[in-house]
């Protein structure tokens, strides 16, 4: 039996809710901005390497706190330890402009402790929201929705991020795309000032280290499936870098919130992390066809489905197999796998760049590595996480 969800509106209205979604969706959003930005700070002869080691740098720091996190939200409120790393994140990427003051042998090592900083930083207000403060602010019945629906805004800052940094650039001056990520990350902590949480007694037994609120092991095997669409999502975000590709990417998420609809109706939303995945398959599949105008549409639509059809299922597994203490567990490794896939995916690409950019043989080397690993995680899923998930059902 799989879990339904209600529809979003019926009871998801409340204030402290949106704002807490927006908060999150504006903070990808900054994160993801910083690809485009970031990239025309470095010169061309040296982005390859310093953005490829940067996700690389990105993607520990998003791990580094994790453990942390159960003990700093009992110690200390849990809105002022999200809002403190929101702040140490926006602090990390402001210093990154200012690089160019060091002398040249030290300017690589400086950014990549900056992005690990950053990485870090963002990763602890990420998850202090989306495992603590969300699930704080919704009654119980209303927590699969609220978890879900948090997880699309944040999925569809993926494309919008990236997109608006670009706009950014191209219409104003040198300074703003540095301003607009700020702006973006300090509207979130506005946003999470409005919200007010009830006092919580803090507990006596928690310890410094924990892996509660950050990773729940039971769902190791699900995080492989979630780790490798984030990968193949991110190998994409840089091989295709355009506007169009963003605003096809967004399409593509948007029809596979429709074909969610349609297939739980017709109770079949076990299909949709197969159906996700190799949707994502063939997306690469026409990327290697060549490049024809119609592939350029269609590999975004797509990605965007196959991705928004698998996310969205695999996040409500992360759920069922979660014991009844574990939800915010549950989430925060569903994020936390997510993005890590995401910042490796778009290292890999990176790598295969040259000062130029993408080659058409760097893309198709990138390419056929994303394939491989989709492929894999998709007949993964259909020979053994499907059979053992259903025998791992906990609610």
């Amino acid at each position: 039996m799989d879990t339904q969800l209600t529809p979003v509106h019926t009871h998801l209205w409340h204030r402290e809710f949106w704002m807490l979604t927006f908060a999150g969706m504006l903070l990808t959003v900054s994160a993801f901005m910083q690809l485009p930005v970031l990239s025309a700070m470095i010169p061309a002869a040296q982005r390859a390497q310093w953005m490829g080691w940067g996700y690389v740098a990105f993607g520990g720091g998003l791990l580094s706190l994790g453990c942390l996190i159960s003990f700093l939200v009992e110690k200390y409120r849990r809105n002022a330890v999200c809002i403190w790393a929101v702040m140490a994140y926006m602090a990390a990427f402001a210093a990154c402009s200012f690089l160019e003051a060091l002398p040249q042998e030290m300017r690589l090592s400086a950014f990549l402790l900056l992005r690990f900083v950053e990485g870090a930083a963002y990763g602890l207000a990420q998850m202090v929201l989306v495992s603590t403060l969300v699930t704080d602010c919704c009654e119980s019945a209303q927590r699969t929705d609220a978890n879900y629906a948090m997880a699309w805004f944040q999925r569809m800052a993926v494309p919008i991020g990236p997109a608006l940094g670009v706009v950014v650039m191209e219409f104003y001056g040198a300074d703003y795309p540095l301003m607009a990520v700020l702006a973006s990350a300090l509207l979130a902590i506005v946003l999470i000032l409005f919200v007010r949480f009830p006092f919580r007694a803090p507990e006596d037994t928690s310890f410094h280290l924990s892996l509660d609120r950050f990773f729940m092991l039971r769902g190791a095997r699900l995080a492989l499936h979630v780790l490798a669409v984030g990968f193949a999502l991110g190998v994409l975000v840089v091989a295709c870098f355009s506007l169009t590709f963003f605003a096809f990417l967004i399409v593509g998420f948007l029809l596979a919130l429709g074909g969610e609809t349609v297939l739980g109706r017709y109770r079949l939303s076990g299909l949709m992390p197969v159906g996700g995945m190799a949707l994502l398959a063939a997306a690469f599949l026409l990327q290697l066809a060549g490049g024809s105008a119609f592939g350029a549409y269609a590999v975004p639509l797509l990605a965007g489905c196959g991705v928004g059809l698998s996310m969205a299922r695999l996040q409500i597994y992360f759920i069922r197999i979660s014991a009844h203490c574990q939800r915010g567990t549950s989430q925060s490794s569903f994020w936390i796998v997510w993005e890590l896939g995401a910042a490796l995916g778009m290292a890999v690409a990176f790598a295969f760049a040259t000062e130029g950019g993408l080659t058409p043989a760097a893309m198709r080397g990138c390419t056929i590595v994303a394939l491989i690993v989709t492929l894999a995680s998709l007949l993964a899923f259909i020979f053994t996480t499907a059979k053992w998930y259903r025998s791992h059902i906990q609610r």
